[in-house]
């Protein structure tokens, strides 16, 4: 994905208009950052008996998001560069976050990487109660800025495996998303929206999750 808009030459701007880009750098980490709620999906064409069903692993995904943007759910453990907080039905979930800056001529490129570690994380979305028993989830940001944001790209996958459980079924869930994000960069603020699309696998389904709104923490 990459938006574009008109502007001066890099070389003319003042320390303040680095600032402001750096800011605006900032707000669109927040944005993209939080994993967003899937709009829709497709089935696979056979599954095993005791698979999620599309209404269970859309709750699976919500439930994650949730967790990533609920900042009220209490934090047991904090460190420098990681959270460990309670899950609203029982259970704790690790975050740890590492990112890294760098500039190549008038690109500014900024990645981040945040592991989700579930520890017997239970939760409901859509009156399916979930329990994520084990495994990980490893989401990698990209966003490269050229000059004073007349280009930017932001790109992002979600991939791991993790171990569920709802009612007296149990399994793994493979989780292959690759994420484009839309920005709208005549909003100077970023104070709409952005839009943003999943699409890969999960929990053995082929999906593509589009319309997608992620939240900016004010």
């Amino acid at each position: 994905m990459s938006a574009k808009t008109d502007g001066p030459s890099v070389s003319a701007r003042s320390m303040h208009a680095t600032g402001r880009r750096r800011a605006r750098i900032r707000r669109i980490l927040f944005a993209a950052s939080v994993l967003a709620l899937p709009s829709a999906c497709r089935e696979a064409a056979t599954e095993p008996e005791d698979a999620l069903t599309d209404h269970e692993a859309e709750a699976l995904f919500r439930g994650i998001a949730e967790l990533v943007s609920d900042t009220t759910l209490a934090a047991t453990e904090v460190s420098d560069n990681a959270v460990v907080v309670s899950c609203p039905l029982g259970g704790d979930t690790r975050f740890v976050g590492t990112g890294s800056e760098g500039q190549t001529g008038d690109t500014l490129q900024v990645t981040l990487d945040v592991d989700i570690v579930p520890n017997a994380c239970r939760f409901a979305h859509d009156k399916v109660e979930i329990t994520l028993a084990s495994g990980s989830l490893r989401y990698h940001l990209e966003v490269a800025i050229v000059g004073f944001f007349e280009d930017v790209t932001v790109e992002g996958t979600v991939v791991g495996t993790v171990g569920w459980a709802v009612e007296d079924r149990s399994g793994d869930c493979v989780i292959d998303l690759k994420l484009d994000v839309e920005l709208d960069l005549s909003d100077p603020d970023l104070t709409q929206q952005p839009q943003g699309v999943f699409r890969g696998m999960m929990c053995g389904k082929d999906v593509e999750y589009d319309d997608v709104v992620i939240s900016i923490p004010q």
